[in-house]
């Protein structure tokens, strides 16, 4: 699970992350830099032994690496979501702020992949992301549908 990413409109809320954790049945692994390291051991506190938090704690070779190796992958639209989509595996890419369509970065030649976002009228409200949501409700991320996310995850 990516759950870095630079702007804040590009990421889900650790209560949605933790959510997404607690339903897959599948041992999960952080990935991300230093600057998600807190969240990160505030998500794994959260959810116990089937996470293993790689989060600040190696680099981008090696976290390129792991994704290589991973069953499944879920992330933001951010860098290593997208390097992710070079080994096939099955991903869901979690939109906020942003759309794939506006930056041309759909999950490309990827047999199986879940693209997760919310219709809104305000989306997107940026190409690249933003630090904070210009409306202040952030409801591109707060209301993405964990369930769905879940689901996917577990049946693939």
């Amino acid at each position: 699970f990516i759950i870095g990413a630079t702007h804040f409109t590009k990421r889900l809320p650790n209560h949605k992350i933790i959510e997404i954790c607690k339903g897959i049945k599948q041992p999960i692994v952080l990935v991300g830099g230093k600057d998600v390291k807190a969240n990160a051991g505030l998500i794994a506190k959260a959810i116990g032994d089937k996470i293993v938090n790689l989060c600040g704690a190696i680099n981008l070779d090696e976290s390129i690496f792991i994704l290589s190796k991973a069953e499944k992958v879920i992330g933001f639209d951010t860098g290593l979501t997208h390097i992710s989509g070079a080994f096939d595996r099955p991903l869901v890419s979690i939109w906020g702020g942003t759309t794939p369509e506006l930056l041309g970065v759909q999950p490309y030649h990827i047999s199986n992949s879940y693209m997760a976002s919310v219709d809104l009228d305000c989306r997107p409200c940026s190409k690249f992301g933003l630090e904070k949501c210009p409306l202040g409700h952030f409801k591109c991320m707060e209301n993405i549908n964990t369930e769905r996310i879940v689901n996917y995850v577990n049946l693939q």
